[in-house]
């Protein structure tokens, strides 16, 4: 019997983000490496600080499918600073 591995491989996604809908162009977009689209359209909310978008689109780049979300959340860590 042979062990295999359930690994996925990252991937490079096309990312945009609209934080109010519908407008013609995105508010953030970018390329991100992710194992997934949802997973892209997060690690993007992330580096942008942007805790909720109207709308969310991503394409892995080479396929023509594209995937949509509204209305997606994500909460922020805030770092609390101490009083000295």
């Amino acid at each position: 019997m042979s062990e295999q591995t359930n690994e996925r491989t990252m991937q490079l996604f096309d990312v945009a983000l609209w934080c109010t809908w519908p407008l013609l162009f995105p508010d953030y977009v970018g390329r991100i490496q992710a194992i997934g689209a949802y997973a892209a359209v997060v690690s993007l909310m992330e580096v942008e600080r942007v805790e909720k978008v109207a709308y969310a689109a991503a394409r892995q780049v080479g396929h023509p499918r594209i995937d949509r979300w509204s209305k997606v959340y994500i909460p922020l860590v805030v770092e609390r600073r101490g009083r000295r």
